[in-house]
Protein backbone atom coordinates (compact mmCIF):
# COMPACT_ATOMS: atom_id res chain seq x y z
CA UNK A 1 0.00 0.00 0.00
CA UNK A 2 0.86 3.60 -1.02
CA UNK A 3 0.21 6.49 0.67
CA UNK A 4 -1.96 4.88 3.61
CA UNK A 5 -3.14 7.76 6.55
CA UNK A 6 -3.46 5.93 9.12
CA UNK A 7 -5.78 6.65 12.35
CA UNK A 8 -5.41 5.01 15.76
CA UNK A 9 -7.67 5.69 18.32
CA UNK A 10 -6.44 5.15 21.83
CA UNK A 11 -9.56 6.70 24.04
CA UNK A 12 -8.67 7.05 27.30
CA UNK A 13 -6.99 10.13 29.75
CA UNK A 14 -4.29 9.38 32.09
CA UNK A 15 -5.69 9.48 35.47
CA UNK A 16 -4.64 6.01 36.63
CA UNK A 17 -0.66 6.36 35.16
CA UNK A 18 -0.16 10.36 36.74
CA UNK A 19 1.32 11.07 33.42
CA UNK A 20 1.59 14.59 32.54
CA UNK A 21 1.53 15.91 28.97
CA UNK A 22 4.65 15.84 28.27
CA UNK A 23 4.80 12.69 29.42
CA UNK A 24 2.25 11.20 27.11
CA UNK A 25 4.34 12.60 24.05
CA UNK A 26 7.58 11.09 24.78
CA UNK A 27 7.87 8.16 27.07
CA UNK A 28 8.06 4.62 25.65
CA UNK A 29 4.13 3.53 25.14
CA UNK A 30 2.54 0.92 22.70
CA UNK A 31 0.80 3.76 20.61
CA UNK A 32 3.85 5.15 19.74
CA UNK A 33 5.50 2.52 18.91
CA UNK A 34 2.63 1.38 16.24
CA UNK A 35 2.73 4.96 14.76
CA UNK A 36 6.37 4.53 14.05
CA UNK A 37 6.22 0.79 12.50
CA UNK A 38 3.45 2.70 10.05
CA UNK A 39 5.83 5.49 9.39
CA UNK A 40 8.17 2.66 8.50
CA UNK A 41 5.84 1.77 5.92
CA UNK A 42 5.81 4.96 4.45
CA UNK A 43 2.76 5.14 5.72
CA UNK A 44 0.58 8.80 7.31
CA UNK A 45 0.18 7.97 11.36
CA UNK A 46 -2.17 9.51 13.42
CA UNK A 47 -3.06 9.02 17.18
CA UNK A 48 -6.31 10.78 18.96
CA UNK A 49 -6.40 10.37 22.39
CA UNK A 50 -7.01 12.04 26.03
CA UNK A 51 -5.66 14.24 28.34
CA UNK A 52 -7.55 15.57 31.68
CA UNK A 53 -5.64 18.26 31.90
CA UNK A 54 -6.25 19.44 28.22
CA UNK A 55 -9.34 22.17 27.91
CA UNK A 56 -9.43 21.91 23.99
CA UNK A 57 -7.85 20.10 21.44
CA UNK A 58 -4.46 20.26 21.34
CA UNK A 59 -1.79 18.82 17.99
CA UNK A 60 1.82 17.89 18.18
CA UNK A 61 3.95 16.84 15.68
CA UNK A 62 6.24 14.11 17.19
CA UNK A 63 9.60 13.62 15.91
CA UNK A 64 9.86 10.35 13.59
CA UNK A 65 6.55 9.02 14.44
CA UNK A 66 4.03 11.41 13.69
CA UNK A 67 0.58 13.27 14.60
CA UNK A 68 -0.74 13.40 18.37
CA UNK A 69 -4.03 15.05 18.82
CA UNK A 70 -5.37 15.30 22.16
CA UNK A 71 -8.67 15.58 23.21
CA UNK A 72 -10.55 17.34 26.38
CA UNK A 73 -12.86 14.58 28.32
CA UNK A 74 -15.67 15.49 27.82
CA UNK A 75 -17.75 12.56 29.72
CA UNK A 76 -16.61 9.87 31.47
CA UNK A 77 -19.45 6.88 31.65
CA UNK A 78 -19.99 4.86 33.09
CA UNK A 79 -18.97 7.05 36.15
CA UNK A 80 -16.65 5.94 38.81
CA UNK A 81 -14.16 4.11 37.10
CA UNK A 82 -10.45 5.27 36.88
CA UNK A 83 -9.80 3.70 33.56
CA UNK A 84 -11.37 3.38 29.98
CA UNK A 85 -14.56 5.20 30.79
CA UNK A 86 -13.44 8.58 28.63
CA UNK A 87 -15.58 10.18 26.05
CA UNK A 88 -16.08 12.85 23.94
CA UNK A 89 -17.71 11.08 20.38
CA UNK A 90 -18.38 14.50 18.95
CA UNK A 91 -15.04 16.05 18.84
CA UNK A 92 -13.84 12.67 17.67
CA UNK A 93 -16.00 12.12 15.13
CA UNK A 94 -15.53 15.72 13.77
CA UNK A 95 -11.74 15.57 13.57
CA UNK A 96 -11.91 12.46 11.61
CA UNK A 97 -13.92 13.45 9.35
CA UNK A 98 -11.64 16.41 8.50
CA UNK A 99 -8.41 14.13 8.49
CA UNK A 100 -10.02 11.58 6.30
CA UNK A 101 -7.98 9.05 7.31
CA UNK A 102 -8.03 5.38 4.98
CA UNK A 103 -7.70 2.84 8.08
CA UNK A 104 -8.95 3.78 11.55
CA UNK A 105 -7.80 1.23 14.61
CA UNK A 106 -9.64 1.53 17.59
CA UNK A 107 -7.96 0.47 20.46
CA UNK A 108 -9.63 -0.06 23.78
CA UNK A 109 -9.19 -1.80 27.07
CA UNK A 110 -12.54 -2.06 27.74
CA UNK A 111 -16.21 -1.00 25.59
CA UNK A 112 -18.73 0.27 27.20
Amino acid sequence: MEHVKVLSLLLHDERFSGWQMESKLCRTHFSLKYMGFCRQRGWEPLLYTFHQNVREKESFCVDGVGTVKVFPVKVRFPPFLRFGNDHNPAAIVREALLDQPDLVHYHDYYLF
